[in-house]
């Protein structure tokens, strides 16, 4: 399969309505890929875009309630559907490592206070998804274990049983208080909490998956059972899902 070329990037072409009141760039800037400048906010969750350095910016909220952590699905769903380039599938345009060598690090060092030293971290190679931190049963006090892993793409967060979505009821035990407390530790460290849900929703973009590249081998195979006379039948294939995009081998 053929290496991505892309370096990185943060998204640089988001256009989002409401945006009101007009601040000064407050922190180093990036460029996107359309040459706009793109800027999150680690403890506001604002994004700032502009098309230079020091120009006046309009900021637009993230659309978060009062009393609320998570963002709003339909806004979690633009997300997903902004970050994601054909031609960058490992990373994006622009991929900071440094950057994303110290979420990681933030999000381990929270794990590993609210759960203590049975925290397990490690790096992915030839995937779009940064790394993972695994929980022992044992320790994360809702009796099932817990992996939560985050993505090259979007500063995306996700959390789930075990590091592989496909089992049945992948998110069960996750409580409302952890998922509230995840998501603050995740806006702290500039990151984007993703409920599992929203990554298990069919994916709608072009960029090929590892999962197309199985299914075209099970067509491939099923077709040589079928001229063998071999018509037995298999399990029904599942669709391509956002977690295919986000958070899996390349």
């Amino acid at each position: 399969m053929e290496r991505n070329s892309c370096t990185s990037s943060p998204d640089g072409g988001a256009r989002y309505a409401g945006l009101r009141s007009r601040v000064r760039l407050p922190v180093p800037h990036v460029r996107g890929r359309d040459d706009r400048v793109v800027v999150i906010s680690a403890l506001t969750q604002q994004q700032v875009v502009g098309s230079g350095p020091g120009r006046d910016l309009p900021v637009r909220k993230t659309g978060r309630e009062k009393g609320t952590r998570v963002l709003p699905a339909d806004q979690i769903r633009a997300l997903l559907r902004e970050f994601d380039d054909p031609h960058c599938r490992e990373r994006p345009r622009n991929f900071d490592l440094d950057a994303s060598a110290r979420r990681f690090a933030e999000l381990t060092r929270a794990l590993e206070e609210r759960f203590g030293p049975s925290c397990k971290s490690g790096l992915n190679q030839d995937t779009s998804d940064y790394g993972g931190i695994s929980v022992s049963a044992e320790a994360t006090g809702f009796g099932r274990p817990l992996w939560v892993g985050l993505s090259n793409f979007g500063c995306f967060v996700t959390a789930r049983r075990t590091s592989d979505w496909s089992e049945p009821d992948p998110t069960e035990g996750l409580t409302e208080e952890f998922v509230t407390w995840l998501d603050g530790v995740c806006t702290a460290a500039g990151c984007t909490f993703v409920p599992l849900e929203f990554l298990l929703e069919s994916y709608e973009g072009s960029t090929p998956t590892l999962h197309d590249g199985d299914r075209f081998l099970a067509e491939v195979l099923s077709a040589s059972a079928e001229d063998d006379g071999d018509d037995e039948e298999g399990e029904q294939e599942r669709p391509s899902v956002w977690a295919d995009r986000y958070f899996q081998w390349v």
